[in-house]
């Protein structure tokens, strides 16, 4: 092999190092507590196989969507709901808040809303989820399904607190949340973030 074939050689495998050393872009993720439809959608009608696609899709961690559909929480959400235009519409300001929540405030000052609060999706990402609560709209309706507030009620009429693993009572113990204080969490919130979102919070 000439010195120059070695040269080229050297060269190439340089390349070649620099390219898998290539920083591998994280992954954008909304924040905030997901609107209980959206819940229902990904637990009931998307398919369980692919968490990380899952996850991708809707701009969250694949340990929520595990959470989601092994009923690790929100486990009041059962397979035969119905959800009333308010509540779609809801979902939906839910949504385009979670994606771009925090964003405002750490422009105008940059460093002051925690990472937990901070939104790193941008403008589009959200459609998927829209997407999903246009197509529960289009729906049709069992006539014994039941509304979100009846079916919460079942679930505690079933499950009286008494009853709850220590870890759910303790979550469903904590202060509200107030507007002086944002990154405080309300109870709903706790009982719907992931095992990953309440270890990252717990430190």
């Amino acid at each position: 092999m000439s010195e120059q074939d070695l040269i080229e050689e050297g060269a190439e495998n340089v390349e070649s190092t620099e390219e898998k050393k290539a920083p591998v872009e994280p992954q954008r993720l909304c924040k905030g507590t997901m609107p209980s439809p959206l819940v229902w959608y990904i637990k009931f009608h998307e398919s369980p196989d692919n968490k990380s696609a899952i996850a991708k899709k809707y701009f969250t961690t694949p340990g929520k969507i595990s959470d989601i559909q092994s009923d690790s929480n929100q486990k009041y959400i059962v397979a035969n709901m119905k959800w009333s235009k308010e509540e779609l519409d809801a979902a939906r300001a839910t949504i385009r808040e979670n994606f771009i929540r925090g964003q405002e405030a750490e422009m105008a000052a940059p460093g002051s809303v925690s990472k937990r609060g901070l939104a790193t999706t941008q403008a589009g990402d959200e459609q998927a989820s829209l997407d999903a609560i246009d197509a529960i709209e289009g729906m049709d309706v069992a006539e014994d399904a039941v509304s979100l507030t009846e079916a919460r009620s079942s679930y505690n009429d079933a499950n009286p607190r008494a009853n709850r693993k220590p870890a759910e009572d303790a979550a469903t113990s904590e202060e509200v949340v107030t507007e002086e204080n944002p990154d405080e969490i309300t109870d709903e919130e706790l009982d719907d973030m992931s095992e990953e979102d309440l270890d990252d919070l717990l430190g």
